[in-house]
Formats: structure tokens, C-alpha cells, sequence
């Protein structure tokens, strides 16, 4: 019996949803200004893709989990948004790193058209057979 006692001594407690709600916005917010960048459709992005799902998902998440008849409690949700958020801002930040992420505005060189527009340009888009297909944004003759 001593030995669980011991052990329930040290099981992790994850901080109170106030406490996990500022630095979930803060990684959401730079993970945005990483990936869409710092103008206005930028933000807007990340306001609407990133910043508002990690902080209203794990309310909702709760909500739904009782809704369901599960048991799950806001500290838990909120602990793993907050994970979920940083790793999600590593995988951006590499991708940053190796230019797999945000070259919007820079011209690639070796693009497939040849003339020099970014790769951003180029909209994948899926046909009723379900191939992907490109479809470029500037009208080549």
C-alpha cells in the first residue's frame, strides 16, 4: 500500500486552462507568422486557421467527450492543445528551415513553367477522377 501512495505522490498535474490558454495563443500566433506570414491575409490566417481552433478546441473537446457520455477534464485538453501547439510549431519551423513552408513571394528559379514564378502560384486541384492536377495562376501563351 506504501508503494501506491509513493507513486500517486508523483503523478503529474497539468496546469489550470488560464494558465495553459496564454502560451497555447502565443505558439498558435508564431506557428501562423511562421507559415502565412505578417500581412493582412497572413494574420487573418492565423487567426482563423491556427490561433482559434487550439484555444476554443479544447473547451469543445470536453463538451463533446460528456456530450458522448466520456469523461475528460479541461486541464487535460488544454495540456495536450499546448503540446499538439509546439509540436506543430517544430514541424513548421523545419519546414521553414529546409523551404518547405512560406515561399510565397520568393521566385524559384527552377520552376516547371520556366518563368520564374513562386511555387505558391501553382494551385493543386483535384478532378472529378480524383487526380491532382496544376493549375497556374499566370496565363503562359
Amino acid at each position: 500500500m506504501e508503494r501506491i501512495e509513493g507513486i500517486a505522490g508523483k503523478v503529474f498535474t497539468a496546469p489550470s486552462p488560464a494558465k495553459t490558454a496564454g502560451p497555447l495563443a502565443l505558439l498558435a500566433l508564431v506557428t501562423g507568422l511562421l507559415a502565412f506570414g505578417t500581412d493582412l491575409p497572413g494574420l487573418e490566417a492565423t487567426l482563423l486557421v491556427l490561433v482559434v481552433p487550439f484555444v476554443v478546441g479544447p473547451a469543445l473537446a470536453v463538451a463533446v467527450c460528456r456530450g458522448l457520455g466520456g469523461s475528460t477534464y479541461p486541464r487535460r485538453t488544454y495540456l495536450l492543445a499546448l503540446i499538439n501547439a509546439g509540436i506543430v510549431l517544430l514541424l513548421v519551423g523545419v519546414g521553414k528551415l529546409l523551404g518547405l513552408v512560406g515561399s510565397r513571394s520568393s521566385s524559384q528559379p527552377g520552376s516547371p513553367s520556366g518563368s520564374g514564378t513562386s511555387s505558391s502560384s501553382r494551385l493543386p486541384t483535384t478532378g472529378m477522377a480524383g487526380r491532382c492536377r496544376w493549375r497556374s495562376s499566370s496565363r503562359s501563351s
